[in-house]
């Protein structure tokens, strides 16, 4: 069994995020939603050599954190989608330097960071704000309850200007937001049992997939090295891959948790390794070639790949709200707890090696 290395914040925790643009160091952040107590922003480190994990800073952040997305093009800056008593918001934050943290372990003397811009929204709902996947590292959309944002930002200058705007419409709440990273003005959503298209060059929709799951689709993934391939999860215990060409039916349905499947993620460096996590209190682990860029054995039949269940972790003790791949190792992932509990886990090694070597 490979060893599981586990950090608690002591508080309802609901963010998590893998730092990025840092290549020797695996780092995530995990943002607290205590109702009652102050709350703070976890940078947890990963130690390779020690194999343990480690507080390497406390972020003072007030009010509840429920989403957090990391500048793909500043690895000081970073996006939070918060909330106060009904309200909800979101602003681009500047951490301290690395000098600054050294001694700051304790929650009680977390470090205050730098607010550098804030996305004014009148929104009853925010559920995050996403960087664009293309060269463009000032673009963002925030992702409302009725509408899309599209938003640039200028973190030199504390600017942010509104570029455009998309309404949804509907009598259901858009719940999640997702770019397609291979073609950047396309951009999925979740509402309800349905997922929709839309051109942001256009702002208009190109294509809807009805009833997807059972009520509610409760996270989305696009393959990062397959075009128009990409996963989705629900209510119904099921996460389910889909081809953006064919949307009426899903390409291939896996059944594999007793309860609503929370996150679904793809490894960006080996996209036949999929996590999904569930209020089952399980993370589990896949190995889906069939779907994959990559030839299986050196054919180009990925149709007869076998798909399987790696590995199922029971490490947590609560719904796990969510689960993310380490930016810059591909074989580390992290997953949170609604009662505080990260845990980081590696890919087990006989399944690295057996991928290494197709």
């Amino acid at each position: 069994m490979p060893s599981t290395n586990t950090y608690t914040v002591k508080r309802e925790a609901r963010g998590l995020a893998a730092q990025v643009l840092d290549n020797e160091r695996t780092r995530f952040f995990v943002g607290t939603t205590s109702t009652h107590k102050q709350n703070s922003i976890h940078v947890v480190e990963l130690n390779e050599d020690q194999d343990d994990v480690s507080c390497f800073a406390v972020l003072e952040h007030t009010n509840e954190v429920w989403h957090i997305s990391p500048s793909p093009s500043d690895a000081s800056l970073f996006f939070t989608t918060h909330l106060h008593g009904d309200i909800f918001a979101s602003t681009l934050w500047q951490m301290p330097d690395d000098d600054a943290t050294e001694t700051i372990v304790e929650d009680s003397h977390g470090l205050s960071m730098k607010s550098v811009v804030v996305i004014p929204t009148s929104s009853r709902r925010v559920s995050g704000v996403l960087w664009a996947p293309s060269k463009e590292t000032g673009k963002v959309i925030c992702v409302e309850d009725r509408s899309l944002g599209i938003w640039a930002i200028d973190a030199a200058n504390a600017s942010v200007k509104e570029s455009g705007k998309i309404w949804c419409g509907g009598k259901t709440e858009t719940s999640k937001g997702c770019w397609d990273p291979h073609h950047p003005n396309t951009f999925l959503t979740a509402g309800g049992n349905s997922m929709k298209f839309w051109d942001l060059r256009t702002t208009k929709e190109t294509g809807t997939i009805r009833d997807a799951h059972h009520r509610l689709v409760l996270d989305m993934d696009f393959n990062p090295n397959r075009p128009n391939i990409f996963v989705s999860s629900g209510d119904d215990c099921a996460f389910k891959f889909w081809d953006s060409r064919k949307p009426d039916t899903a390409v291939k349905v896996v059944t594999g948790h007793s309860h609503w499947v929370t996150s679904v993620r793809y490894n960006r460096f080996h996209d036949q390794l999929l996590l999904s996590a569930s209020s089952d209190n399980t993370v589990s682990l896949w190995n889906v070639p069939s779907l994959s860029a990559n030839p299986v054995d050196g054919s180009e039949s990925r149709e007869k790949a076998e798909d399987t269940l790696v590995m199922q972790y029971k490490d947590h003790e609560e719904s796990v709200s969510d689960v993310v791949w380490s930016a810059c190792d591909g074989w580390v992932f992290a997953s949170l707890s609604y009662d505080g509990r990260l845990f980081v886990q590696k890919v087990p090694p006989t399944e690295k090696y057996k991928i290494l070597c197709e």
